[in-house]
């Protein structure tokens, strides 16, 4: 359901959450973002609106291969879990095809911009 990719911030290694996550699983900050960007892929893939019915933290667990992780996830807030399955909170604010089209439009703009700034000092 996805474009192919999904976004993620610069700063993400750092993030308290991310630290949280790893502290709970005693884990490597780098081993805590490639599995949040399994889930968060995953989640990109399967649905166009963050929610996958029938899903549970153990199943998010088995498909990513880290027991705990979605716990850990659910425990910052980036991932709830109820009795119909589970939803990823804010995922069209960050990987919906509105915030797809959002960052392509701002990536194009920015490409725009720069060689036009580069041809117009070089020359000048």
């Amino acid at each position: 359901m996805a474009a192919g990719w999904i976004k993620m911030r610069v700063a993400l290694r750092s993030s308290p959450k991310v630290v949280r996550i790893s502290s709970a699983l005693k884990a490597e900050l780098f081993r805590t973002v490639g599995g949040l960007h399994a889930v968060w892929s995953l989640v990109d893939e399967h649905t166009e609106n963050g929610r996958l019915d029938g899903y549970t933290l153990q199943a998010i667990d088995n498909l990513i291969g880290w027991p705990g992780f979605a716990a850990a996830m659910e425990a910052v807030e980036w991932l709830k879990v109820d009795a119909q399955g589970i939803d990823i909170p804010r995922f069209e604010e960050h990987n919906g095809k509105s915030a797809k089209r959002r960052a392509m439009d701002l990536d194009r703009k920015r490409s725009a911009i720069i060689p036009r700034f580069i041809r117009r000092n070089i020359y000048h």
